[in-house]
């Protein structure tokens, strides 16, 4: 790869969200949420993507999604990396220029020195570029001195880390290069070492001084060296280290990937939204640590059958709602991006039309409950019998004289009973008397004999 080429990478790669961010605001710019009882999801959807369109055409603002900010967060990129690279990629250039006067110990410290840090910064290097130019410019810079060993050494720590690299004619001489391959051909069939390494989670992309070669788990073979390792997976914060592969060994990594919180807090953000009316910037804490803004609406479907875009607006010192007639067309979302901009510059706020809308339980409002109207039936007159007349009461007659006592049933009841007890008592005593019973085999006969 050419210097001019690396010079672009490398500036690119460490353009970090403090550099960018500070030219115009940038918006974090979320998916629309769907409202209850429509629209549905596919027209949600549409409406997001016409939305980020018309933002992102808009030069005064910088937007973002969730998934470049993920991809952002994701990558890490250590205090002071822009730095070290652009003195690493001036180092290497000057000593292309001491190599042409020729002056050699100058063009060795150059490249030694530049060496040094982009060693030290080797793990977050997307590819291997810088350091292949300033080792070959090492080895040139040696070779020209008449030290043919260290010259070596230098070219064979270029091709550990590109064993295929083929060097541009202005990279090195026609004497390096004959050197250079023969030290190809002399590493070619010698062993290098092993790397089994393991992930959680699994699956993991797998890079290797900026080529990609699997994922996890993997074992392969590399030449033998210093390498850098990058391991990159979904929602999870990428991870870079230098390993070192020594001939003929294995090496085992096992690594645990750290989640990025992205998800999470957007999350967090939609419930806030959807379940409190207060304002929602407390809500989206950690997600204004990254940006200036956080636009997020919703987008609701009245009775009528009209649409209305409500968007929140939130910043570190509160929060601004607005409403809007929604069309499918891409003028609505133009208009929407333009009020949102004049919303930054500080321009008052426009007229909020919330009609047949309902903030009472949430930022973003539901569509009110239709009034319900209480028709008052008056029940037909019911037709009741006329009571009849009360027959009347029967007049009593004079009470009769009460009966003498000799026609009552107790007196003769009474009566009745003495004379039973006065029979039976005379019987008794007439039996009392002297009696005698005469019995035989086959006759029983009894006398009674009154006493006279």
């Amino acid at each position: 790869m050419k210097l001019a080429g690396q010079v672009t990478a490398i500036a690119l790669l460490c353009i970090g969200p403090a550099s960018i961010a500070r030219e115009n605001p940038r918006l974090l710019v979320l998916d629309l949420l769907p409202g209850e009882g429509g629209p549905v999801p596919e027209e949600v959807r549409a409406a997001s993507a016409r939305l980020w369109e018309a933002l992102g055409e808009r030069s005064e603002i910088e937007s973002w999604t969730a998934e470049v900010l993920a991809r952002e967060l994701s990558r890490l990129r250590p205090a002071g990396l822009a730095g070290t690279m652009e003195r690493a990629l001036s180092l290497v250039a000057q000593g292309r220029e001491a190599l042409k006067k020729p002056n050699l110990e100058r063009a060795a410290d150059d490249f030694q020195s530049a060496l040094v840090l982009l060693r030290e910064k080797q793990a977050f290097l997307d590819d291997s570029g810088p350091l292949i130019q300033a080792w070959l410019g090492l080895g040139e810079a040696l070779l020209m001195q008449k030290r043919l060993p260290d010259a070596r050494e230098a070219f064979q720590q270029a091709l550990s880390l590109a064993p295929g690299y083929e060097p541009e004619p202005s990279e090195l001489s026609e004497r390096s290069r004959k050197v250079f391959e023969s030290v190809r051909e002399a590493t070619a069939g010698q062993p290098g070492g092993w790397l089994r390494l393991e992930s959680t989670p699994s699956g993991a992309r797998v890079e290797v001084d900026g080529f990609r070669v699997g994922e996890t788990p993997l074992r392969r073979e590399f030449p033998v060296g210093l390498h850098a390792l990058r391991l990159e997976a979904p929602d999870h914060v990428e991870t870079r280290q230098v390993m070192e592969i020594a001939a003929g060994a294995e090496t085992a990594l096992s690594i645990q990937m750290k989640p990025l919180a992205v998800k999470a807090a957007i999350a967090k953000l939609e419930h806030a939204l959807r379940t409190r009316p207060e304002d929602p910037h407390a809500a989206a804490g950690e997600l204004l640590t990254l940006c200036d803004r956080v636009v997020i609406g919703q987008l609701l479907q009245l009775p009528s059958g009209e649409r209305r875009l409500v968007l929140a607006v939130i910043s570190a010192s509160g929060s601004e709602r607005m409403i809007f007639d929604w069309a499918p067309g891409g003028e609505a979302a133009k208009s929407v991006a333009s009020r949102v901009v004049e919303n930054l510059n500080g321009a008052p706020p426009a007229p909020q039309n919330e009609t047949a809308l309902d903030f009472s339980a949430s930022y973003l409002g539901r569509v009110s409950a239709p009034p319900v109207t209480v028709v008052l039936v008056t029940p037909p007159p019911i037709d009741f019998p006329a009571p009849r007349e009360p027959h009347p009461a029967p007049i009593p007659g004079p009470t009769p004289p009460p009966a003498p006592w000799w026609k009552t049933w107790w007196f003769w009841s009474a009566t009745g009973g003495a004379v039973a007890v006065t029979l039976a008592v005379s019987l008794a005593i007439g039996l009392s008397g002297d009696s005698r019973t005469v019995q035989d085999p086959d006759t029983i006969r009894i006398t009674v004999q009154r006493n006279p």
